[in-house]
Parts: C-alpha cells; sequence; structure tokens
C-alpha cells in the first residue's frame, strides 16, 4: 500500500477482531509525534462557484432580526439576536458580508434554524484569526504569531456572546456552508425530517464542549416520529481548533455524531475536500468521533494535527462504517490507541 494512503482503498467495520487492521491504519496514516503546535490550520478552501458580488441580492439592514421570506439578502450590519428559532418561509441565501450574528441572552442561547434551507456565503475577504488562550477561545484582528495553532476566520461569523455550553448555530432543514465561520460550534439534527447539509467552504472552529455539546460539527439524529436520514456532505472548508474535554462514550472533537430517539436514523458522511485539523479531546476521536449506523465515505481531504486518548484522527464505535480512498490522514496522535484510526465497536 503507498504512504500516506493515496490511492489506498479502506473500507471497515467497527470491529475489534480487525484490530490488526487499525494499527496497521495508524502506520501507514499518522506520525507518532506530538501535536505541532506552531502550525497554521488550514485556510479554508476555494468555494465551488465563489460568491463575488451582491447582483440579485437584497440588502439587509435590520440589526436584531434575520430574513425570513425566500430570498438571496447580504448583511449591512452586524445583527443581535435575542429569540431562538429562526423559522424560513422558503429558501434562504444570506451573504454575511463581513459581519457577525452574534446570539446573546448571556451566551446560552442556539440560534435554531427551520423551514427552508439555509445557504451561507461570504464574499469579504477581511481576515480575523482565531486561537486558543488557555481555555478561551479569540479572536482577532492582530496575527498571534507563528507559535501559536491559529486559523484563518475570512468574513463574517456566526458566534455567541462567550463560549459557553450552547451551540452557536443549530439548524433542522437544509442547509448549504460557502464561506463564512461559525465560531463555538454547529449541530445538524435530523428529527421528523430528512436532512441534506453540504460545506464547500467557511470555517468551524473555536468549540469547547465541557458539558453538554460534542463537537465543532455535531451531526444530531433525533428520529421521533419515523425512520430518517441525515446526509452530510464536505467538499471544502475547514474544522479546527475545537475541544472536547469531558469522558463520555462518545466522541469527536472536530467531527462528531449522535444518536437518540425511538426510531432509526441513516447517516451518511461524504469527505471529498476540506481540512480537518488541530481538534484535541481527552476521550476518543480527535478529528472525527462516529458511532452508531453511520457511515462514512472518504475520497479526498486530509485530517491531521488531531488528537484524543483514542483514534486521534478517526474513531469508530457501535456499527459505524468507513471507506477511504486518496485521502491524506497524518500527524494525528493519541495517548492510549491509534494515533490514525481507531476501531472501537463491536460488529461482526
Amino acid at each position: 500500500m503507498p504512504l500516506g494512503g493515496v490511492n489506498t482503498v479502506i473500507r471497515m467495520k467497527a470491529n475489534p477482531k480487525i484490530l490488526s487492521l487499525c494499527l496497521m491504519a495508524v502506520l501507514l496514516f499518522s506520525a507518532a509525534a506530538v501535536l505541532n503546535s506552531q502550525e497554521t490550520a488550514a485556510d479554508p478552501d476555494p468555494v465551488p462557484g465563489e460568491h463575488t458580488d451582491h447582483e440579485g441580492f437584497t440588502e439587509w439592514t435590520n440589526k436584531y432580526v434575520l430574513p425570513t421570506a425566500a430570498g438571496s439578502y447580504y448583511l449591512s450590519d452586524d445583527v443581535e439576536i435575542k429569540t431562538n428559532y429562526w423559522t424560513l418561509e422558503g429558501d434562504v441565501t444570506l451573504c454575511l458580508n463581513g459581519h457577525d450574528i452574534v446570539t446573546y441572552n448571556n451566551g446560552n442561547m442556539t440560534l435554531t434554524v427551520t423551514g427552508g434551507t439555509l445557504t451561507l456565503c461570504e464574499c469579504n475577504t477581511g481576515v480575523r484569526y482565531g486561537y486558543w488562550d488557555e481555555n478561551n477561545y479569540v479572536v482577532s484582528d492582530a496575527d498571534p504569531g507563528e507559535e501559536t495553532a491559529k486559523v484563518e476566520l475570512i468574513g463574517g461569523m456566526i458566534r455567541t456572546t462567550t463560549s459557553t455550553s450552547a451551540t452557536s448555530l443549530q439548524v433542522q432543514s437544509g442547509f448549504v456552508f460557502n464561506g463564512g465561520n461559525i465560531v463555538n460550534g454547529l449541530e445538524i439534527r435530523a428529527t421528523n425530517n430528512d436532512i441534506t447539509a453540504v460545506m464547500n467552504g467557511g470555517t468551524i472552529s473555536g468549540n469547547n464542549a465541557t458539558l453538554t455539546k460534542l463537537g465543532g460539527l455535531n451531526l444530531s439524529c433525533y428520529a421521533t416520529s419515523e425512520n430518517r436520514s441525515l446526509s452530510f456532505t464536505m467538499n471544502g472548508g475547514t474544522i479546527a481548533l475545537n475541544k472536547v474535554s469531558y469522558t463520555p462514550d462518545k466522541g469527536g472533537a472536530g467531527l462528531s455524531t449522535y444518536f437518540s430517539g425511538s426510531y432509526e436514523t441513516t447517516l451518511n458522511v461524504t469527505i471529498n475536500g476540506g481540512t480537518i485539523c488541530d481538534n484535541s479531546t481527552n476521550v476518543n476521536g480527535g478529528g472525527i468521533g462516529l458511532n452508531g449506523n453511520a457511515v462514512l465515505t472518504m475520497t479526498g481531504g486530509a485530517i491531521r494535527n488531531n488528537s484524543a486518548s483514542n483514534g486521534g484522527g478517526i474513531y469508530l464505535a457501535g456499527t459505524a462504517e468507513c471507506s477511504i480512498s486518496g485521502s491524506t490522514i497524518s500527524s494525528n496522535t493519541a495517548t492510549n490507541n491509534g494515533g490514525g484510526i481507531f476501531l472501537a465497536g463491536t460488529a461482526e
């Protein structure tokens, strides 16, 4: 097999009987070195059909509510949100235009999107920097220097006022992420409908899960009335500098999954491009943590410089499956097992 996984295909179910495959994946895909804190997280990848101007967009000037009627809009100022739900009456495209959407209520409120499909994009090229100062995620105009792990935040963002137990954005309908930034967590949740979400660009960073949250991007399955499906595709963008620091059975600091509800949800995760890097947890799955009946297919992209107790790059539990070809999984570390990939399930 070629070193680094290029032209290599791996198909596996989480099963301790194939632990030897896990160890082989570690040798092939992971460097047994300490996470390099000096390396800068990858810049967001180019967005297919990049949004560059506001032709056909309507200016949005309200500083306290967001548009709900179907259409395309761009922000003219920052927006301060003090209500929980953003109910779309149709499909909405929103260009952040270098501005921020900030959820208030003491920082403990999640902005929840329901209704139509939300497309989030950005044409502003202004750069800020995100990095950790101990347990505080800092967003600054100033570059913290080469000694600090950081990510470039291009354009505006959706964020909470503080890094608390609240996730910044929860989407319960279709979602297309083309640009901009989400700080302090994104949850895609399937409850009473099937969900399709696509990430073509932008960044997800600065999530610090200490009790109730999971990864920077959490794919949640809460089917309560009938069987449902949730599909997430990553073609570009960056998921970086997210933390999970508690001890549940589940994991995934960068991308995590969660299953609940009384009906089954089919969860498919496809990674064709983009970067998941510099995420860390004291439990399982520094880059990606999958459980339940999740299926991961990787044909591109990179998972690097993530750290965990088990599965620095990828952690698979339960009956989760994955197929990997042409991707880069490198420089991930684990204090216990599986620097690159660790399989912990019991499926036959």
